[in-house]
């Protein structure tokens, strides 16, 4: 029973690699620049008319300029410090997101099983 839990244990690291993988890759190759949301408020209209240097600024700010595999690194030691970063829409931090959220989620899961 030992070996099993032990064998089980060793196997959800590659899982838990491949689904931060997964959702890494999910959430570059979504369609859109995000910078160019930020910078024309989500529409994407007059997206030839923004300034470069604004446009750099905001992907600098937000490490879309550095590579893909330091991207990764950060986004996961993120995670591991349970820093999920700002929302693009509000500013606000996500983790006091969930944190606000997270009491009537619960009650709504729980009233559902009953």
């Amino acid at each position: 029973m030992q070996t099993f839990l032990i064998r089980r244990a060793l196997l959800a690291i590659p899982t838990i690699i491949g689904v931060t993988l997964l959702v890494f890759i999910i959430m570059r190759v979504a369609p859109g620049d995000v910078a160019i949301m930020i910078l024309t408020g989500g529409g994407g209209e007059d997206s030839a008319s923004l300034d470069p240097r604004e446009l750099a600024r905001v992907r600098a700010e937000l490490g879309l300029d550095k590579p893909l595999h330091m991207q990764y690194l950060e986004w996961v030691w993120g995670i591991l410090r349970l820093d999920f970063g700002r929302s693009l829409w509000n500013n606000l931090s996500i983790w006091d997101m969930v944190v606000q959220r997270a009491p009537l989620s619960t009650q709504l899961s729980l009233m559902s099983i009953t």
